[in-house]
This record gives C-alpha cells, sequence and structure tokens, in this order.
C-alpha cells in the first residue's frame, strides 16, 4: 500500500471516530457552542467522554450531531446526563504557570450510553483526501495504550463559528504530523508544528479524541497556548480508573447483569487494520496541511423530556391546602405529616449539581421539568398507605433497602425534595427513597431558631424510623443527615435507644455530612449513645463557611464537620477530611454537589471500608496516641 493511501485511511479512521457535540441553549433551545468527544467501548459498555469545555455547567444540554437530516439542520442525539470529574490536582508542578492553572481547573466527563444510536459520516474532503460516508466509529478499547516518542499523532475537531439564523456554522480543522512530549499529571502534552496564533486556533476542538497512527485513542483535546508549540491533552490512562469505578459500582448495584459475554479483543473487534499502519509514517504527517474550510451547518431538533422520580416524605412542618394542593410552611406542627411527592429531574441534568432557575428568572418565567427540579405532585398519605407504597418500591431493589435523608439548616419543604431526589438519583439507588424536612426557616437569618427546631424535631424523626422500620420485607435502612440535620438525626437516635430499638440490624449505615454539631458534645454524649453495630461515617472540611460562621457564634468551640487540623477522629467513626473535593452552595453543600464525594458515598452505602476506596490514609497525634484518618485522593 502507498504512503497515499495509508494517509487516506488513516485520516478517514480519525474522522469517522470522532464525534462531534453541540449544546443547547436551555431558554431558546437553539445550539450555543460545540466541541467533540468520543464514543469507545470499554469492557463491552458503551460510554460517551469529552471534557468540560465542551459540555460546560452552565445547565447546558449536550447532544451528538447524528449527521442524519435534510437542508434545514441535521438531527441531535440528547445525550444522558454527564458525570463530572472535578478533583484533579496537579502535584509536584508549578501551578503558578497559567497553563496549569487552567489545566487544573477541567473537568473530564463521561456518561454511559445505553440506547442503541446510529451516526452518520458524511461525504468531505481534506486536500486531496476524501472521507468516505459511511457509519460513525465507536472505538474498542482497554484504555492502556502508552503513548511514544517516535510516533505521529492527529486528531480531527471543529473551530467554532458563528451562529446565524439559529444555524451554528463550524469549520472542520484536521491536526496530523504532532508527536509526544510527555505526561505531565493527567494529562498528555504533544508537540505541534508551528506555534498557537491566537486560542481561536483550537476553539471548540476541546474533546477530540486525539490518535496514534495506529489507531489508539492516547487523549482528549483539552488546551493549546499562545506563543507556544505545545497541545495538552486528558489521558485516556487517567480516564480509565474513573470508569473502571463506574463499572465496578454499577455491578455492584445490578447484580443481575448478563454474565458469560464473550469478551473479544481490540484487534477482533476493531475494524481498523493494524497491518495497514505498520509502515513508518513519521515524516509523511509533517508534509501534509492541517487547515481546511469545510463548514458545517448544524440546528437543533430536540425533544424535551424529564423524569419523574418518587419521594417519599415526613415532616412535621405545618401545611395548607390551596385549589387541592398541599403547600408546606416553614412553621412548627405537633404532628407527624407523611405523603409523597413526585420530582421532576431534568434529561439535562448533570450529576452533583441541582438544576433550578435563579431568582431573576424566576420572576419572569415559570418553572419548567424539563428544564428544572420541580414538584410535580404532592399527596398526603397515611401510615397504611406510605407503608405499602414504600414496600412495593424496596421491593423493586436487590438490596430490599431504604435512603433516608435528613437536610440541614435554611431549607423550605420543596428545596429538601429537591435535594432527596437529586441525592437518589445521583446515587443510582435502587431501593425507596425518604426524606424527613424538619421546619427550618429556610432563611439565613433564621439560624438560632432552626437550632431549637431542629432538637424539637427529633421526636418526629424518631417517630418516622419507627415507621420505616416497620416496612414489610426491609432488610437495611441508610441514613445521610447534612449539617444541622445531624442535630436532629442524633438527638433521634438517642431517644431510640432508649426505647430499645436502637441500635438496629436494619439500621446498616449513618453518614454525618458537613454536622452542625459541637465536637465535644457528640464525642462525650452522643458518641457512646450511638456506638455500633453499623457503619459510620463523618464527612467533614476546613472550608466550609456555614460552619466556621456557626463556630464563631459558639465562641470558637469546634463543630464536629470541621475538617484539616479540627477533624474529629473517633473510635468507631470512619472520619473522612472532604477539603480537597471542590464545594459548592457556600461551601456547605459538598456532600451532594461532587461526583467525588458521590461516588465514595455510593461505595459507603454498599459497606466498602475506607481501606478499599478511592482515599489515602492520614494520621495525627491526638493526646500521644496515634489516630488514623482519610482523605480524598489527588489525581
Amino acid at each position: 500500500m502507498s504512503e497515499k493511501e495509508l494517509r487516506d485511511e488513516l485520516i478517514n479512521y480519525v474522522v469517522k471516530s470522532t464525534q462531534h457535540v453541540i449544546m443547547i441553549d436551555p431558554e431558546t433551545l437553539m445550539p450555543s457552542n460545540g466541541g467533540s468527544g468520543l464514543l469507545l467501548i470499554y469492557k463491552e459498555r458503551l460510554f460517551f467522554v469529552s471534557v468540560q469545555h465542551v459540555t460546560d455547567k452552565a445547565g447546558k444540554q449536550a447532544a451528538l450531531d447524528t449527521g442524519i437530516g435534510d437542508e434545514n439542520g441535521t438531527n441531535l442525539y440528547s445525550l444522558p446526563a454527564l458525570n463530572f470529574i472535578d478533583q484533579f490536582s496537579v502535584e509536584g508542578l508549578d501551578i503558578g504557570q497559567p497553563v496549569l492553572k487552567k489545566l487544573k481547573s477541567l473537568d473530564i466527563c463521561y456518561t454511559e450510553i445505553k440506547d442503541s444510536i446510529e451516526i452518520k459520516q458524511t461525504l468531505k474532503k481534506f486536500g486531496d483526501t476524501v472521507v468516505t460516508a459511511d457509519l460513525k466509529r465507536m472505538i474498542y478499547t482497554d484504555l492502556d495504550y502508552e503513548p511514544t516518542f517516535e510516533e505521529g499523532y492527529c486528531f480531527h475537531g471543529r473551530i467554532r463559528g458563528e451562529l446565524e439564523d439559529n444555524t451554528l456554522n463550524q469549520i472542520d480543522k484536521l491536526v496530523l504530523g504532532m508527536k509526544y512530549d510527555g505526561k505531565i499529571g493527567p494529562f498528555e502534552r504533544f508537540i505541534l508544528e508551528e506555534e498557537v496564533v491566537s486560542e481561536l486556533d483550537y476553539q471548540g476542538t476541546s474533546g477530540a479524541p486525539i490518535f496514534s497512527e495506529t489507531g489508539e485513542p492516547v487523549a482528549l483535546v483539552a488546551y493549546g497556548y499562545i506563543e507556544e508549540k505545545y497541545l495538552y491533552g486528558f489521558s485516556m490512562r487517567e480516564l480509565r480508573k474513573y470508569l473502571d469505578i463506574y463499572i465496578l459500582l454499577d455491578s455492584i448495584n445490578n447484580p443481575t447483569a448478563e454474565e458469560g459475554a464473550v469478551e473479544l479483543t481490540h484487534e477482533e473487534l476493531s475494524k481498523f487494520e493494524r497491518e495497514k499502519m505498520e509502515t513508518e509514517l513519521g515524516s509523511l504527517f509533517h508534509n501534509f496541511g492541517n487547515d481546511f474550510g469545510i463548514t458545517t451547518h448544524i440546528k437543533n431538533i430536540i425533544s424535551t423530556e424529564y423524569i419523574s422520580y418518587p419521594v417519599l416524605y415526613g415532616t412535621n412542618r405545618k401545611y395548607e391546602i390551596k385549589n387541592k394542593k398541599i403547600a408546606y410552611k416553614n412553621k412548627r406542627d405537633a404532628s407527624l405529616h407523611t405523603g409523597i411527592c413526585e420530582i421532576s429531574i431534568p434529561l439535562s441534568h448533570r450529576v452533583g449539581e441541582l438544576e433550578r432557575p435563579d431568582w431573576f428568572t424566576s420572576l419572569f418565567f415559570n418553572d419548567s421539568p424539563e428544564k428544572y427540579f420541580t414538584i410535580l405532585t404532592n399527596e398526603l398519605l397515611d401510615k397504611d398507605a406510605f407503608t405499602e407504597i414504600l414496600a412495593e418500591k424496596i421491593g423493586k431493589s436487590d438490596q430490599n433497602d431504604i435512603l433516608l435523608f435528613i437536610h440541614g439548616y435554611n431549607v423550605d419543604f420543596k428545596e429538601a425534595m429537591y435535594r432527596t431526589a437529586q441525592l437518589g438519583y445521583d446515587l443510582n439507588f435502587k431501593g425507596g427513597v425518604t426524606a424527613f424536612s424538619w421546619p427550618s426557616e429556610a432563611t439565613v437569618t433564621g439560624y438560632a431558631a432552626d437550632t431549637d427546631t431542629a432538637a424539637l424535631s427529633s421526636n418526629y424523626l424518631c417517630d418516622f424510623i419507627k415507621i420505616l422500620l416497620e416496612t414489610k420485607d426491609l432488610k437495611k435502612i441508610h441514613i445521610i443527615a447534612h449539617s444541622m440535620g445531624n442535630v436532629v438525626l442524633t438527638n433521634a437516635l438517642v431517644k431510640l435507644k432508649n426505647e430499645n430499638l436502637f441500635p438496629n440490624t436494619l439500621i446498616n449505615q449513618i453518614i454525618l455530612a458537613a454536622p452542625d454539631i459541637d465536637k465535644d458534645i457528640f464525642i462525650s454524649q452522643l458518641m457512646p449513645e450511638i456506638n455500633r453495630n453499623f457503619g459510620l461515617t463523618l464527612y467533614a472540611s476546613d472550608k466550609d463557611k456555614a460552619l466556621i460562621a456557626s463556630k464563631r457564634i459558639r465562641s470558637g468551640y469546634i463543630r464536629l464537620g470541621e475538617g484539616g487540623d479540627n477533624i474529629v477522629i473517633a473510635e468507631g467513626l470512619d472520619s473522612i477530611d472532604a477539603s480537597r473535593v471542590d464545594t459548592s452552595l457556600l461551601g456547605h453543600g459538598y456532600f451532594a454537589d461532587t461526583q467525588t464525594l458521590l461516588n465514595d458515598i455510593h461505595m459507603t452505602l454498599l459497606g466498602i471500608p475506607p481501606t478499599n476506596r478511592i482515599l489515602d490514609s492520614k494520621s495525627k497525634i491526638i493526646e500521644g496516641t496515634t489516630k488514623s484518618y482519610w482523605v480524598f485522593r489527588n489525581s
């Protein structure tokens, strides 16, 4: 085979292996920007992978250009919710360099695709090379390829064009002749033929897969810097460990998945004939141009849908009924009420985020279930109806288990339901998802009142847990309490203990997330009462602003949720410092706001000990004795 034939074969392979992403503006439902990504089959699972530059976190819907359409534009395939991995920190490097500051903030993202999809490649010409019309490729890979300094590397992406008449015009860019320059943290670096003149040189190519001469995916385009010849890409070898975690957790949650599937090798599955690439091609790449003016026109043809997610709840809030609809207030009631909400989760939902309109948008637009978490229905239930529905929910799970969430300070009923739905959905929890909503005043200034109400509400939570414990066929309860919700929970557990109902073999895991409890009170009074034939985990952070404020109010007494030097370590408590995990909601919502921590919570609920999770062991000396705790691992 001639050098031109080999070159044409490689270009066809690279172009047909690159998937193009379009971002849809949630307000206009029109295309706003684009990028690229890769459909890969890893361990017999189909994944789409890309980077945040493409799929930002502004609530936009990511969709694949299917190549199928008419003169009005192409159809789009709406991608499932993307998982973002945002805990990267590049160790051992000068993070003062602008390049590393930008790379450090980069998120990789992925999602599993379970639909049967077909994406077509339209006929294109790059110089004298024709890319034939055909189906796009899905790459079979073990993600273990180590790049070499001898090979050439290449990628295909699209430079962002202009949006005219709701049409996004983009220019195809094919880059050949790159050489490998080594690995930097989670990134691979490549040497370009020419310096980057403008950020527009590569704008829009983010997420494009970088391939070796032999057709192996090596990295995803991340960034090219002005006046440098370097291009940085997120390493496929780094991506592998996150996909392994995802597959492990999914296999534990779904043990009935088909077994005995035939595992074919990369060589057997790939249509790319490797023997055609055995010729030395390095010099060939350097003689081939890399800028082509092929314009692609894309209009949006995308449907909007949402998921209806049930949350069963207990609350001691007062309520009123208007127009046959129930509304819970931020005031205390003297009774426990039980019911069920159906919560909308938009298909554009990003793991770890709670999509809600900002205050300005909410003045002019109604809640849309296609865009936001909303309460679709809310129904009061008596105890018998409540437990009957809950028993039905847990009966559909392999574990016959319940997740109970208790919210914190400054949260109204609606947000409590949204957060519970988000947590259950993001954790891929298969059993019954429940919430206890105590009557927080839902204002920043209501902190003192919330403190008293939290203590008072423990009686009602105690009664609610009793109802859960009586549910038919129940095998396990997992409890997650956040912030001041830990006051409600710990006092309720003490009350259950006094009634000989706690410890209870049905209570499997208890997670104390950012607990706003006095450390000394917890250690001396509460810990002895609730210790333990169940999993007990503490997530803490030294960047939690709400706890810092709480500490100041209380004359500097340490809060249980503080991390860093003040991390609380006690016998029977798995203490995890979450300070390295990116936080949001003023640094007080990190328990539900990052994929990293959600992965760890998921493994905790499965009973996987910290030694077997993605954590590093640390120690500190307390009263002359070395005590161990855990921190999230740097990448």
